[in-house]
């Protein structure tokens, strides 16, 4: 049985509950994290992936301890065009992999044939609309399609594009993870929110 049939029949039976936010959950931890973790780029949550993942590993317990189903990893804005905004566009690959192996461990602990843990990509908008002319699409796509191949290859289950708001944005992120699928041979199921 595939991914997204074991879903579906899953969610025929009962209700699936995915874990809660990821920036209250650091705020909560902020004395747990070392000043030297931030890399002098504080707010770029994503670089803790890397330079703090007992922190990461924490939160993703606490969420698998209180029953979620579907544990969402630390790559909101693992982009290169978001990551550029802290001068460290270049480790886009390298965050998102972690972000996702960080959470495919802890996932893995919990997990069981009647109670399975699925790791969530979290792909988010990033802060840049190509409908409103601050990105090329071509260049999001690029930056999505490198993330999504990092997320793959740490082990993420599910595709899930967040809080989206600009159609060529759900456009560029779809095309890329599909086009990880094909280039990585795998069958990712994606889901998408919408933010209206």
């Amino acid at each position: 049985m595939s991914l997204k049939q074991t879903l579906l029949e899953t969610i025929s039976r009962r209700p699936l509950i995915i874990d809660g936010a990821m920036g209250t959950q650091l705020q909560e931890r902020a004395d747990k994290i070392p000043q030297s973790a931030w890399e002098g780029l504080e707010g770029c949550n994503e670089l803790l992936n890397v330079t703090a993942p007992a922190v990461m590993s924490d939160i993703f317990h606490a969420y698998l301890t209180a029953g979620a189903d579907l544990i969402t990893t630390n790559t909101f804005g693992a982009f290169s065009w978001v990551l550029d905004e802290y001068g460290i566009g270049h480790r886009a690959y390298e965050l998102s992999r972690a972000g996702a192996a960080v959470c495919k461990t802890e996932c893995e602990k919990f997990s069981t044939p009647e109670h399975p843990r699925f790791v969530l990509g979290s792909i988010g908008p990033g802060t840049k609309l190509p409908s409103l002319g601050h990105i090329h699409y071509d260049e999001m796509y690029a930056g999505y399609l490198e993330c999504c191949l990092g997320l793959i290859d740490g082990g993420c289950d599910i595709f899930l594009l967040e809080t989206c708001q600009d159609p060529l944005q759900i456009k560029a992120a779809l095309h890329a993870c599909e086009a990880a699928n094909k280039e990585r041979g795998t069958t990712l199921p994606i889901m998408v929110s919408v933010t209206i």
